[in-house]
């Protein structure tokens, strides 16, 4: 089962983390931004009306105080 929830401006995605989160230092001042990934299951019935299980492979980045509570806690 997957859960998307939209806020203002926002989409909270739950899933399966695939890889360790990566630090990566950007520009000239340094800003700070975490890079990972996520597997997400998706289920569905198709034409034929047979169940389907498709996994989407999704890549996160996340800047500033969210990178850094990203690359400490997951």
């Amino acid at each position: 089962m997957h859960r998307i929830i939209l806020y203002q401006g926002q989409v909270v995605i739950e899933g399966n983390l695939v890889r360790d989160p990566e630090k990566v230092f950007v520009g000239e001042n340094g800003s700070i931004m975490a890079r990972f990934s996520i597997a997400e299951n998706r289920y569905f019935k198709n034409a034929q009306a047979e169940p389907v299980e498709e996994v989407m492979f999704i890549t996160i980045q996340a800047w500033g105080s969210l990178a850094k509570s990203c690359l400490q806690y997951l």
